[in-house]
């Protein structure tokens, strides 16, 4: 008995419909989703090179005023301030020889291509995404040649941006089963209210159809069209 009803509840216009509305409401979700990750990501992204190149015109404005000596403790420094195990600091010679560098205590395997690097312009940016294979997030690097042909090298860990995404990713999952959950309710309270007009018509048609001549169909506010259904019917 159970079954049936459940059966027909399945066939019923009204739950047709709150089907159609909830599929509606994730569709239009994951696409504000999909728009919102895409620029948060970009933002993050670009955001974090502006952040990189910045650090590189500091470090080249104190190489040019005070050499290469206080350029090694402003390395350790920052590199102390954010954490060696999300940013480093390195500066190159002309021949590719490192002549200054933070703690790379924790950035083992962190090669680039030395041939690239060579063939750089001065004052030339170049920004790359390196992965490491015992590190689980990737890295953001830049380089820069100064006027006198060293190279600078700032790496920052893409961590904080990932997890910043993953957290968004789990809050908007959270949402969303909310969203879904409370518009299958009013979705189907709104759906069975529009189609009470006709169940009043299909209650009043059975009546009739048992003898009851003089029932008619009571006249709601469910709309124009139940209204005019309603007076057809009458």
């Amino acid at each position: 008995m159970f079954s049936k009803k459940k059966s027909r509840v399945f066939k019923t216009l009204a739950f047709r419909l709150t089907f159609w509305y909830v599929i509606l409401l994730a569709v239009l979700s994951l696409t504000v989703f999909v728009l919102v990750y895409i620029r948060l990501t970009y933002t993050l992204s670009h955001r974090l090179d502006q952040v990189l190149s910045s650090d590189i015109k500091e470090f080249e404005e104190l190489y040019n005023k005070q050499g290469i000596g206080p350029l090694k403790s402003e390395f350790q420094r920052k590199a102390a301030s954010g954490g060696v195990k999300r940013v480093y600091f390195r500066m190159y010679s002309s021949g590719l020889e490192l002549l200054a560098s933070s703690d790379m205590s924790q950035w083992k395997g962190l090669e680039h291509k030395r041939v690239n690097l060579k063939n750089m312009l001065c004052g030339q940016e170049v920004l790359q995404t390196v992965k490491l294979p015992e590190r689980e997030y990737g890295i953001r690097v830049i380089y820069k040649k100064t006027d006198d042909g060293h190279i600078f090298e700032i790496g920052s860990s893409l961590e904080d941006n990932k997890e910043l995404m993953e957290d968004f990713s789990e809050t908007f999952g959270w949402g969303l089963s909310t969203i879904l959950v409370l518009g299958s309710i009013v979705g189907w309270f709104l759906a069975n209210r529009a189609m009470s007009g006709v169940k009043r018509v299909t209650r009043t048609a059975v009546r009739i159809g048992k003898g009851d001549l003089n029932h008619r169909v009571p006249i709601g506010r469910e709309g124009l069209e139940i209204h005019d259904l309603a007076l057809a019917f009458n």
